[in-house]
Parts: structure tokens; C-alpha cells; sequence
């Protein structure tokens, strides 16, 4: 059985206004963490928004429904991972754009106006229309790539002006050379496509599977893959008389050499060189109020530092493969506490791995109301960071 140890080896980031160069050292004092640092530069490696929506908007007398779950990188690893971020845009919004912020304004007007009152009347069920974009996180190997599963489905009823789709698809984003790598890009079609090495592929996908897949099926297609870790994640779909599902495989990528593209084989093999850090811009306010980072009085969770560790050691589940084990892990998060005390806008600025990152956002996300900030005795927005480690033990 595994055990958890979270210790809280920091608590607050805070981000002085006029911070210098010389300023940039960490300081720790009273069980608090400082890091001074200019308020509209963002220093760390990554930076990953975590933004989950349910929506109503109206375009006339039609109702759109819309569903967003997303983890949105706006930095990965000192790269702001544009192409991928252009790329992301056009297949989950379906916009051009090349960063989350405009992509969600776009793919939103497209949908009318925010429905702002209760219905009057009940709209015409024909003209709904529900949306859902996903996007989650499949691999990350630091500095080498990324990988992403993405689902957009439109489902329009008979009378709406909306078009219907329905995109699902794995991705890999390769950090080094900034591109989004296709099937293509990583295995071999022709070697999948040949009778002598067929067989062999196909008994692997099996396999890889990890449970018997229920029911008689008699064809199987590979629709595409990303890389996730030691394997290779490919989406297949299996069709029988009565039903055909989609099934995901995990096949460790050494297994592959004879059906994997040579560059692609070697790239895999070779450890990863260093992404220049690019700088990114931190959002200056919201809702058009300010967001500060320095403050006459700071927000603070209800109870203290004690209360806070409590409500994370308590939220934070976390399954903990045996590859972990004996492991430490150090995620930082970053958030906004608003002038009501709740708690918005939670990223991933030190990323750890997706099952990690994602439980300390829902733990952070799970937070009761804090005192907020307060500016010249007014309530105001404040950013916050904390730096949770994570210890692992048989």
C-alpha cells in the first residue's frame, strides 16, 4: 500500500511591484516562501491553465449548451508552444488563434450572447444545440514532448443553424523541433500495412489493450496514437455485428522499433536538450478589476496555514502507480483569490505529471472561501502560488 506525505514547504509567492533584477532571490523566512519578481513577467517553466465552464448562450431563439473542460498550455517547458497553441485552437474551438484567452472570446461569439435571465418561456427544443470541448493531458516527458487527447463534439437538433462534428484524437506536440507530430510522424504506415509484419502489430495492440474487450468483434482499426511515456497510446476502434467501440492500447515504444519512424526512434532514445525560456505575460486583471500581487493585507485561507494543509491533505486523491514509489515530486500552483474569497483562474506553473497536476488544481479548486486581499481597505483581486511536495512510500 502506498503512502502520501504533502508537505507544504511554502505557502505564499508573492510578487513585489518594483522588484529588481537583484531582487530575484528566494527567501525563506517564518515558514513562508518569497520570490520578488516583476508583476507582468511570469518566470516559470511551465504554465498550464486549467479552465473547466458549463455555459448557455442564445443566437436568437436558439439555445447552445456549451461544456468545456480543458488543460490549456500556455507554457511548456520555457517554450510558449505557439504552433501547438494555433493548432489546439483550430481543432477544440475551431477559431484561428494563438493563445487561450482569444480562442475561447471567438469560439464563444460564435455561439450569440450569454443567456443573462431565466427563460420566460421554455426555448424550442429544436433548436438546442450541445457543445463539448476536452482537452487532457496524455504524456509529458520534460523538454522532449507533450501529449493531449481532444474531443469536440456539436451536436445541433433539427432546427439549430449550428453544424454538427464530432473530432476525437490524440496528439503529440514534440518541444524540440515545435511541431505537431502526426501518425505519420511516428509510426511507419507502410510496416503496419505489410502482411509480413501485420500480424505481429496487431497482436501487440491486443495485448496492449490490459482487459479483454467484451463482446464479438471481427475488425479493428488504428485511427491514430501519441506518446506517453514508455508507450505509445494508440486509439483503435473495433467493430463487430452488433457494436463497435473505441479502445485505447498502451504499447511500450522499445517494443515498436521495427514499425517506428527512424527519427522518431532515435529522438525517443536520446536525452533531452534545453528550451530557451520565453518569457510570459501574466494577465493584468479580470472582469475589469486589477489583479494585485502585492498588498496591504494578503488574502488568507479561514484558519491559517494549519487549516489550509489540513483541507489539501483531505482533497488530495492521488493514485500512485508503482513507477512513484519511493519518489519526490515538487507541483506548483498558481491561482487567483477574488474580493468574495473564492478561488479562480487555478494553473500549473512547476508541472509534475498529469495525474499529479491535475489532483492538486481539483484540491485547489476544492477550497472554501478565503478573507480576500485588501487595498487601501477595499477587497481586491490577489494572485496567489502554492508549492506542494509530494513524498512517495512503499
Amino acid at each position: 500500500m502506498n503512502r502520501l506525505f504533502i508537505y507544504f514547504v511554502a505557502f505564499l509567492l508573492l510578487i513585489s511591484v518594483g522588484a529588481s533584477a537583484q531582487e530575484k532571490k528566494a527567501v525563506v523566512a517564518d515558514g513562508m516562501y518569497f520570490a520578488p519578481q516583476p508583476e507582468s513577467t511570469h518566470y516559470g517553466v511551465s504554465h498550464v491553465t486549467y479552465l473547466k465552464d458549463h455555459l448557455y448562450y442564445h443566437l436568437g431563439d436558439e439555445l447552445n449548451v456549451i461544456d468545456v473542460d480543458v488543460e490549456w498550455p500556455d507554457k511548456i517547458d520555457g517554450s510558449l508552444v505557439r504552433p501547438l497553441q494555433r493548432w489546439l485552437a483550430e481543432k477544440l474551438f475551431k477559431v484561428d488563434a494563438d493563445n487561450l484567452s482569444d480562442a475561447y472570446a471567438k469560439m464563444k461569439a460564435r455561439y450569440g450572447e450569454p443567456v443573462r435571465e431565466k427563460f420566460t418561456t421554455l426555448p424550442d427544443d429544436r433548436k438546442y444545440c450541445n457543445v463539448a470541448c476536452e482537452l487532457k493531458e496524455m504524456g509529458y516527458e520534460p523538454s522532449k514532448y507533450i501529449s493531449y487527447i481532444l474531443t469536440y463534439l456539436s451536436e445541433p437538433k433539427s432546427l439549430s443553424s449550428q453544424k454538427s462534428d464530432t473530432t476525437v484524437m490524440l496528439i503529440t506536440y514534440d518541444l524540440q523541433q515545435q511541431r505537431v507530430l502526426t501518425f505519420d510522424d511516428i509510426i511507419r504506415r507502410s510496416r503496419i500495412d505489410s502482411y509480413s509484419y501485420r500480424h505481429s502489430f496487431i497482436r501487440m495492440i491486443v495485448d496492449g489493450v490490459g482487459q479483454e474487450v467484451e463482446g464479438g468483434f471481427d475488425a479493428l482499426q488504428i485511427l491514430d496514437c501519441c506518446l506517453s511515456g514508455d508507450d505509445i497510446l494508440f486509439k483503435t476502434l473495433w467493430t463487430g455485428k452488433e457494436d463497435t467501440v473505441s479502445v485505447v492500447s498502451a504499447v511500450p515504444w522499445r517494443f515498436l522499433k521495427d514499425y517506428l519512424q527512424k527519427d522518431m526512434y532515435k529522438q525517443l532514445r536520446k536525452p533531452a536538450a534545453a528550451i530557451a525560456d520565453e518569457p510570459l505575460a501574466q494577465m493584468q486583471e479580470k472582469d475589469g478589476k486589477p489583479i494585485f500581487v502585492a498588498v496591504e493585507e494578503n488574502a488568507q485561507f479561514v484558519g491559517g496555514n494549519e487549516a489550509m494543509m489540513r483541507h489539501m491533505k483531505e482533497n488530495l486523491v492521488l493514485p500512485l502507480p508503482d513507477q512513484r514509489r519511493n519518489s519526490k515530486s515538487r507541483c506548483v500552483a498558481t491561482f487567483i483569490v477574488n474580493e468574495d474569497g473564492s478561488v479562480s483562474d487555478v494553473a500549473i506553473i512547476s508541472k509534475v505529471d498529469s495525474e499529479i497536476d491535475r489532483a492538486v488544481v481539483n484540491a485547489i479548486k476544492s477550497m472554501p472561501r478565503w478573507n480576500p486581499a485588501r487595498q487601501n481597505g477595499e477587497a481586491v483581486k490577489q494572485r496567489m502560488s502554492i508549492p506542494v511536495q509530494l513524498v512517495t512510500q512503499k
